[in-house]
């Protein structure tokens, strides 16, 4: 798929506006603001590893051979603005959408993201915002977990998932290991039409036995699960608080294994 024409605007610590286009070597940033005389250059992989502020401002439609991820965040204070655009892939339970790693700062809203296997992935990172943002799966039934993930947090801290659209991943919210602490769920719409296993799992990490602790799930509409909200025995002391929770018939709205709080004003639905 030729990427060649896909921009994005960034203006860095400087407050200087630049127009970012995919060039054979990369994303060459050509300054707009005569006051800086420095170029910014994002490699052709799409990692934004420079602080500063960019604007999507086309739909970047990503093939099988792009997706190991589709935009990654390596850097510190980087937001991220969809501008109402979206970040496809190809499908198929394949690639990351948008992955930040190893960042601290990070703002990603405002956009569509969808038809990857993981379409946010957030781990060893710090202090990120996911807010108003629709993600979307595809309803796979996977032959093997996890399922199509709507937002995927590994063993990072102060993490705020907040007023999102979250509709038909096989798994809606994900966080895991022992290091994911003080984050909050909050404010979310996340349902599935068809293969909906968990709508939000606290679970440890392939390489920590030790699962999330300290965190908040709060006033979220999660719909369509065999599995409303569920937290493993090694995911202790988080508080659970006004959701409302509509499960498939057979299912289990909330499933706690451990010494989580969950609070009153919960709601438990079975749907028919």
């Amino acid at each position: 798929m030729n990427l060649a024409s896909f921009p994005l605007a960034a203006r860095g610590a400087l407050a200087t506006t630049a127009l970012l286009v995919l060039g054979a070597a990369g994303l060459q940033a050509q300054p707009v603001n005569a006051g800086n005389s420095g170029t910014l250059v994002v490699p052709r992989d799409r990692v934004l590893n420079e602080s500063g502020h960019y604007v999507l401002n086309r739909n970047l439609m990503l093939g099988a051979n792009d997706v190991a991820a589709g935009l990654t965040i390596s850097a510190d204070d980087v937001t991220l603005d969809l501008n109402g655009f979206s970040v496809i892939g190809p499908g198929q339970m394949m690639g990351v959408g948008i992955l930040v790693d190893g960042a601290k700062g990070v703002t990603i809203r405002n956009g569509k993201v969808g038809d990857f296997h993981f379409n946010i992935q957030i781990q060893n990172s710090m202090s990120v915002t996911v807010e108003g943002l629709q993600i979307r799966g595809q309803g796979i039934l996977p032959p093997a977990p996890p399922p199509e993930t709507g937002v995927m947090i590994i063993q990072s801290t102060n993490v705020v998932v907040r007023g999102n659209s979250i509709v038909n991943t096989g798994l809606g919210i994900f966080v895991r290991g022992g290091k994911s602490r003080a984050n909050r769920i909050e404010g979310n719409t996340v349902s599935s039409n068809t293969g909906g296993l968990l709508g939000i799992c606290y679970n440890p990490a392939p390489d920590d036995p030790m699962g999330p602790r300290g965190n908040l799930v709060a006033d979220n509409l999660v719909s369509g699960f065999n599995i409303g909200i569920q937290m493993k025995d090694v995911a202790m002391n988080n508080v659970v608080l006004g959701n409302t929770i509509a499960y498939n018939m057979g299912g289990i709205g909330l499933d706690f294994r451990n010494d989580t709080i969950v609070e009153a004003n919960n709601v438990l639905i079975e749907l028919p």
